[in-house]
Order: C-alpha cells, then structure tokens, then sequence
C-alpha cells in the first residue's frame, strides 16, 4: 500500500482529488496549506508544486501534480475503486478524454469568470466583459455536452466516475459566481445527481472540518472561498 499524502485547499479544485482518494478507502494524509497566509508561495511548497498550487500529491516521497495526472495514476493503483474505468481500454480512453475536457477547456474558461483581472487590464470595463465572454462560452460548452448527459445517469453511461465530480466542481462553481443554469437542465440535473452520492457527502464533511482548522488561528477566510466550498 503505498503512502499517500494531499496537499489540498477546501473548494478548490484539489476536491476531484480527495473524492478520488475517499473513493480508495486507502489511508492517506490530508495537508491544508495556510493559503491565505502565503503558504503556497513558500520555497518548500514551490519545490513540490512550482506553481504554488493545488492539487499535489505525494506517493512515497515523491511529488506528483496536476488533476488529470494525478487521477489516472491512482486509478491504476488502486484499480478496483472506480475512478475510472478498467478492463475496457476505450472506456478508460473515453473517461482520460471526458478529463482533459474538464481540465482543457472548461476549467480555464471557469477561471476566467472567477478571476477576469488575471487575464485582462485592471479597469471595470476590460474585467465584466472578459467574465461575460467566459460565461457565454461556458454555457455554450456545457450546451454541447447536454446529449452525452441525457440519456445515462453519469458522464460515461452507467457507472459513476470521477470524471463526473471534476465536472459537477466546475457547474457547482458556476452556480456560486452567478452564472445561470437555467437553461442547461440536463447539466443541473447531473450535478444533484453527483451531490446526491455518498462519497461527495463524506467529502463535503471533510471540507468543512478543514476550513475550520484553517480558521482555528482567528483569521477569516473570504467568503468567495467558503461559497466555493459549498455542494
């Protein structure tokens, strides 16, 4: 059994990885970063993840990062839990695909509309109309995704993965930024599915006993960090 060690954020995206871990039932240590004390800025954070963030993920001593690496890995540590599927090469093909659109194109779009003054000037105007730009391609991503979504409970047919927990953090998320679901009933009905599950419950309890300990020093988290954190 190998050691296993999280580096994860409550809220964050680091979530799809601590679903995937519980998913698991291995033992593994959860290490909350004082991100909003510059801990992920650190030197000795850096040498593990040089980009300061999350998830990182440590397998014996040694450091692995980004999702969709991360999550392929312990799928084929951990083969019998169901983070992807096994012993149908296109399905597993199928599900490394369904990832990388996540990580790809609707993550980034998503950071967009949660941060658009990372990716433009710093005026009024430059910053609303990169986040609605954002929101009209998300809905049209989303949009094109609908009929995959229509006919089977989950992303891949009939057998929940972990690929639809990387895409219910990002609708989950939307919900919190203001970006209407409305007219995606398909993509909402998906989303209740996933928080519906018994995993995504112990994860939520997990989350909320974290953000209590990093506020067991008497510092306030910013509210957009506890509506991120929210199923």
């Amino acid at each position: 059994m190998p050691e296993l060690q999280l580096f994860h954020l409550p809220g964050a995206c680091s979530r799809v990885t601590l679903t995937a871990l519980e998913l698991t039932r291995a033992p593994f240590e959860v290490v909350v970063p004082k991100f909003h004390k510059g801990a992920l800025a650190e030197p000795q954070y850096r040498a593990r993840n040089p980009f300061g963030q999350v998830p990182t993920l440590v397998i014996d001593g040694r450091y692995l990062t980004e999702n969709v690496a991360i999550l392929a890995t312990l799928a084929r540590l951990f083969p019998a839990a169901g983070i992807l599927p096994s012993g149908d090469e296109y399905l597993h093909g199928l599900a490394l695909s369904r990832l990388a659109i996540c990580s790809s194109q609707l993550h980034p779009t998503l950071s967009r509309i949660m941060s658009p003054e990372r990716f433009c000037d710093f005026s009024a105007e430059a910053k609303q109309r990169t986040r609605e730009q954002a929101a009209t391609m998300m809905t049209g991503r989303l949009t094109a995704l609908e009929p995959t979504l229509r006919d089977k409970p989950w992303w891949l047919g009939d057998a929940f993965s972990i690929a639809d927990v990387y895409l219910s953090w990002i609708t989950n998320l939307l919900g919190s930024l203001g970006v209407d679901l409305g007219n995606l009933p398909v993509v909402k009905a998906h989303l209740e599915r996933v928080k519906a599950t018994e995993v995504m419950r112990r994860v939520l309890a997990l989350e909320t006993r974290y953000l209590a300990e990093l506020e067991s020093d008497g510092s306030k988290l910013p509210e957009h960090i506890k509506a991120m954190m929210a199923l």
